[in-house]
């Protein structure tokens, strides 16, 4: 499975995408905000895109241990497969 444009593979790009983006009370990413990067901008959308349709966190809990919603930040670094 490719996750990276194919573009981007051709023209040898890599990098590190650092965003942000809401944690449900069931654990699903919404609402993701690219807040830097250090590839080709062209070359983030997909991968970023994928991760929060793909990703699933233990959510949050309040003070009664009941799930909420929060805010994650974190990166993702993508380089190119071995050959």
């Amino acid at each position: 499975m490719v996750d990276c444009p194919v573009a981007s593979l051709q023209a040898g790009e890599q990098g590190t995408v650092k965003f942000q983006v809401e944690v449900t009370e069931v654990g699903r990413a919404e609402n993701c905000l690219v807040v830097g990067t250090s590839g080709s901008p062209g070359s983030i959308r997909l991968p970023v895109t994928k991760f929060v349709r793909r990703a699933r966190f233990k959510p949050e809990l309040d003070g009664i241990g009941k799930p909420i919603r929060s805010t994650l930040v974190t990166q993702m670094r993508w380089v190119l497969p071995a050959e």
